[in-house]
């Protein structure tokens, strides 16, 4: 009797386990998109301390920058990221966290 319920108690924790793991990860997996319309020409400045920066031009004719911020670690929310349109111009700023947490950037001009 002992052995069945200790069997049932080893079980039910494998399980909780795995699914605890599994939401840890869905956290990890989560991104920031933006997309900001912008003028014609428009200069982009963007400032990330920790984090990878990847700029892709695109041949779309549409004055839009968009964006995606991702982390190897922490979630990314959505004060993690600026992104400010004034004046022609188009500023990005990304916080600063531990290298674990950093966050990358995407940034799509056109």
């Amino acid at each position: 009797m002992l052995d069945v319920n200790l069997r049932r108690l080893c079980l039910i924790a494998s399980c909780l386990l795995v699914s605890l793991s599994g939401m840890r990860d869905e956290a990890r997996a989560q991104s920031l998109e933006r997309e900001l319309n912008t003028p014609g020409n428009a200069q982009v400045t963007i400032r990330n301390r920790n984090g990878r920066v990847t700029v892709m031009a695109s041949d779309d004719p549409q004055t839009k920058v968009s964006l995606k911020a991702t982390s190897p670690g922490a979630a990314v929310d959505e004060r993690d990221v600026t992104s400010v349109v004034k004046d022609g111009a188009v500023t990005i700023e990304v916080r600063a966290r531990r290298e674990q947490d950093r966050i990358d950037l995407t940034v799509r001009v056109p």
